[in-house]
């Protein structure tokens, strides 16, 4: 339980946690690589999964999702069917907010959860580039199926795939949209493996302050489990799990913001921008709960 003086501080604890978050989620330091794959390791162990110890890194996310689905595809098709992204989240995330759940009274994890969504809320954490790079990278899937190639991307998606699967592959989007099965294969991978690294640096709501303030002890691993997820998340940009490999992209070069128009530049060159007043409103206050699965079908991101 909480004393008294540390409920009273909880505001000011939640603020400094999210203004450290934001600081990660808007980093365009290079992605820390060896950090990384270190806990990407770790992940894999705590979700009893072999480690492969193949990492693939890839320039922004553009590369990433245009190659990882392709690996994925092609590496799936031997081995036994195993889904890297579900298991690590089921042991880094939710085994251990469940086991905050029985351990702290339900009031103290709501308030913990309250202070977090005020502090992100007046820090407005995200400044909608996750979403606005979700929306860009789906026209990408889009752009990679209908299109017989993208040009600038040739080489970098054959060296990743080629990096991953172990195989060397040569003008593999050019057979993305000419072998109509393959695709099929490749959207049938689209959501399978993704994780958004360094802008969703989650943790079961409250682990911070039960934790690193009250010094709760949950017992067994379970407190190595979230830190390992949130090292892999806080360490480099999305990065897409498989059974045989990971695929990681880095941050970006830059991120600007000016009259209510923010962009992002990767070191490749891949750029993305939003008018803020389109980005949906739960996406400027760190919502981390809200679950949109519906498809957009229409062919331009708003605000992009």
């Amino acid at each position: 339980m909480l004393t008294y003086e540390q409920e009273a501080r909880l505001p000011a604890w939640a603020a400094d946690w999210a203004a450290k978050r934001t600081a990660i989620a808007r980093s365009t330091e290079p992605a820390d690589w060896a950090a990384f794959t270190d806990a990407a390791r770790r992940c894999y162990e705590y979700a009893g999964i072999p480690w492969h110890g193949r990492v693939v890194r890839v320039s922004s996310p553009l590369a990433w999702t245009v190659a990882a689905p392709i690996a994925s595809a092609i590496a799936s098709r031997t081995g036994p069917h195993v889904d890297p992204q579900k298991r690590i989240i089921e042991a880094a995330h939710d085994e251990v907010r469940d086991a905050l759940t029985r351990s702290v009274h339900y009031q103290l994890l709501a308030d913990a959860r309250e202070a977090e969504r005020a502090a992100l809320a007046a820090l407005r954490v995200w400044d909608g580039a996750d979403w606005m790079v979700c929306e860009a990278i789906d026209l990408a899937r889009k752009y990679r199926d209908e299109h017989s190639q993208i040009p600038a991307l040739d080489e970098v998606v054959d060296a990743a795939v080629s990096a991953a699967t172990g195989r060397r592959t040569f003008r593999v989007l050019r057979r993305v949209a000419e072998d109509p099965v393959f695709a099929s294969e490749i959207r049938d991978q689209r959501y399978h493996g993704q994780l958004d690294g360094h802008w969703g640096v989650i943790e079961p709501s409250g682990a911070w302050l039960f934790r690193d303030v009250c010094g709760l002890d949950l017992g067994g691993d379970l407190w190595g489990r979230a830190r390992a997820f949130a090292d892999a998340q806080s360490a480099a940009g999305w990065w897409w799990p498989h059974r045989d490999f990971v695929m990681v992209c880095d941050r970006p070069e830059e991120f600007r913001t000016e009259l209510g128009w923010t962009s992002l530049r990767w070191r490749d060159g891949w750029t993305v921008g939003y008018d803020d007043s389109n980005v949906p409103a739960e996406y400027l206050v760190g919502d981390d709960d809200s679950d949109d699965d519906s498809d957009d079908d229409s062919d331009e991101p708003p605000g992009c």
